[in-house]
C-alpha cells in the first residue's frame, strides 16, 4: 500500500515541478537538479555510499501501467 503512495507522490512532483526526472536524497529531499542533489549528501552519507534516488516518469507509467 505504501508503493502506491510513494507513486502517487512522485507522480504529483514531477507534474508540479513540470519535469521528467527527479532526484531524491537519504534525507527524503527532492531535486530536478542532479548536481544539486549531489551537493546536498553529506560526507558520512558519502562514506556510507548511501547514494541518490533517480525517479524517472517513464519508469513509474510502466509499473502504473503493469498493474
Amino acid at each position: 500500500m505504501a508503493a502506491k503512495t510513494n507513486k502517487a507522490k512522485n507522480l504529483e512532483l514531477l507534474d508540479r515541478f513540470k519535469t521528467d526526472v527527479l532526484y531524491k536524497n537519504p534525507k527524503g529531499e527532492y531535486f530536478t537538479s542532479e548536481n544539486l542533489a549531489k551537493l546536498s549528501l553529506s560526507s558520512e552519507e558519502k562514506k556510507a555510499k548511501k547514494g541518490l534516488t533517480k525517479i524517472e516518469r517513464s519508469e513509474i507509467d510502466k509499473t502504473t501501467d503493469a498493474e
